[in-house]
């Protein structure tokens, strides 16, 4: 077989290997980039208090969403421990929960305060430091 050949199959070898592997990108989805860190989440919703608030006084509906904002966040998070399906799970109870506060859902509250038990969530996803 002559060189000219050889480098026409390596050419189309090659554009066969860029096509699959442009194929194979384009049908797995692109992962979403969250809008606030794990860390940021806990700062905004826990530690500077937000989830008290909307659990314990009447909050607006500005607070409400913006619980609902960082939580999303979570699900477009990838913790540094634990399974992917736990943290999924957990984090799409949580999510689902504050959308029920958020748009007024009766026992709302209580599905919130259940889905955002953060000794569950640390004991599995939060590495010691």
């Amino acid at each position: 077989m002559s060189g000219r050949w050889i480098g026409v199959f390596a050419v189309a070898f090659a554009g066969s290997l860029t096509f699959v592997a442009i194929g194979q990108s384009e049908d797995k989805a692109p992962e979403a980039k969250a809008k606030h860190s794990i860390k940021d989440v806990m700062k905004i919703a826990h530690k500077d208090g937000l989830l008290k608030k909307v659990l314990e006084e009447e909050s607006s509906e500005a607070d409400r969403l913006a619980l609902l904002d960082a939580y999303v966040s979570l699900t477009e998070s990838v913790p540094e421990m634990g399974s992917a399906e736990d943290w999924t799970k957990k984090t799409d109870a949580i999510v689902v929960a504050a959308a029920k506060v958020a748009v007024g859902r009766d026992d709302a509250k209580e599905a919130l305060k259940a889905a955002s038990n953060c000794a569950a969530c640390h004991k599995e996803h939060k590495p010691s430091n």
